[in-house]
């Protein structure tokens, strides 16, 4: 997938210190990303706000804003004034946080939010099967984030139809999301891949979209990888899945991860 900006005039604006919105789902490398836009000097980057048990923002962040962490049902009552008070709160610097599409259930003010137009929009995507063998991975192993000082725990994994199902049901859910913001010309969006958060000139991009004058050399992360393995050694069944997902038509799902219809690795 190819980075890129659009919007009423398909530019970056030069406009600093808008609040911003990273649109993700599960397993796409949204903790690593709100990590790195969080150590530019003129970017707050918070995670799930909106979780469905707990309200996740730094403690004097809460203390802050009058919550505690489990005070769902406070900080739901509260709409879209506490996303203006956190980006009062740290202005000048531009305020975001990561959105999942579960997170806009019963909430009709965050949906109201997200497509105002006055939130920049990252687009954070990654591929289906990617998501897919992540999720199960993190399931076994019972570690879902990587943290600076913590092992790896790597280990192959056999992948069933039943788990590409699942990924198809949370994955498509948020590119549904994804399609409807991008024809919006009044929203302004930035489509990145899980890949291209570990590159430095897409990067470079994401920061100059959010108007940030931060480069990516100068980003640090406190999340890991939690792989060193190509997507095809981390799967146990590697070509029975294959098989399965040209049998249901699905061989599409090899190509967007890299691989073609027989589960070789794309020269």
């Amino acid at each position: 997938m190819s980075n890129g900006v659009s919007g009423s005039n398909g530019e970056f604006a030069a406009e600093r210190g808008r609040p911003f919105i990273i649109a993700a789902t599960i397993r796409t490398g949204s903790y690593n990303l709100v990590s790195l836009l969080n150590s530019a000097p003129d970017l707050v980057c918070y995670g799930e706000i909106y979780k469905g048990k707990s309200v996740e923002l730094p403690p004097e962040v809460l203390a802050d804003v009058g919550l505690k962490r489990g005070e769902v049902e406070a900080r739901d009552a509260r709409g879209e004034e506490l996303l203006n008070t956190l980006a009062d709160r740290n202005k000048p610097a531009a305020t975001g946080f990561k959105l999942f599409p579960r997170h806009l259930d019963g909430r009709k003010f965050l949906r109201k939010a997200l497509f105002s137009g006055r939130y920049r929009v990252v687009l954070l995507q990654r591929a289906l099967l990617e998501v897919c063998v992540s999720h199960v991975a993190a399931q076994m192993t019972g570690q879902y984030v990587r943290r600076e000082g913590q092992p790896l725990r790597e280990q192959k994994v056999e992948i069933l139809p039943k788990h590409v199902q699942d990924a198809i049901g949370f994955t498509n859910r948020h590119r549904r999301i994804c399609r409807e913001l991008r024809k919006d010309e009044g929203i302004e969006t930035f489509d990145i891949d899980y890949r291209e958060t570990l590159q430095a000139e897409p990067l470079n991009r994401l920061l100059a979209f959010l108007g940030s004058e931060a480069k990516a050399e100068e980003l640090s992360s406190q999340m890991l990888p939690q792989s060193a393995s190509t997507l095809a050694e981390r799967v146990s069944n590697w070509e029975a899945l294959a098989v399965h997902l040209r049998a249901i038509e699905r061989t599409d799902l090899l190509e967007d991860a890299g691989y073609d219809a027989n589960g070789v690795p794309r020269t």
